[in-house]
């Protein structure tokens, strides 16, 4: 693929795995081909982020957004930065403030904490050290206990050394 891709003047691409696009750049703007090298979508876009469910993040005029494989805007270019959690729900990350976010506009939950995301649920980490998971629909579940190791002391007396 690289030999077809560098041949049509393409200066970088990535295969994007859960698509049948490629990734690529050109004059320093990256957009999409398909298999057989035919432009999808233009080469117009900053910076390109993961990709998840057949949706892009992208970067365009210094802010991100999220396209899909038509290059179609599901997001408007404007967050500081995004995480693509699937087709349904998305993190903002802002200087202040993460959010979780449907693509149809509701704002599920925000919080000033730092958010951590795992196959199925966020994590967040509150200042006094215990970690709330929450669900992507924004409900709670029971706090993550953080044990701390018990160790049992042994003060026998003991013949020998």
């Amino acid at each position: 693929m690289s030999k077809n891709v560098s041949s049509t003047g393409y200066l970088d691409f990535r295969e994007i795995s859960d698509s049948n696009l490629i990734a690529v750049k050109k004059n320093g703007s990256w957009g999409f081909i398909n298999q057989s090298g035919k432009i999808v979508i233009y080469c117009v876009y900053d910076s390109i982020g993961e990709s998840r469910d057949k949706l892009h993040k992208v970067k365009f005029h210094g802010n991100w957004g999220v396209i899909d494989q038509q290059g179609e805007w599901v997001l408007l270019p404007g967050a500081e930065d995004i995480t693509l959690i699937d087709d349904k729900v998305y993190i903002e990350r802002g200087k202040e403030l993460n959010s979780l976010k449907s693509f149809n506009g509701d704002l599920i939950y925000f919080i000033a904490n730092p958010l951590e995301i795992t196959k199925d649920h966020l994590i967040e980490r509150r200042k006094d050290g215990h970690l709330l998971p929450i669900s992507f629909t924004g409900q709670f579940f029971s706090p993550i206990r953080q044990e701390a190791q018990e160790y049992e002391e042994i003060n026998e007396m003991s013949e020998g050394f």
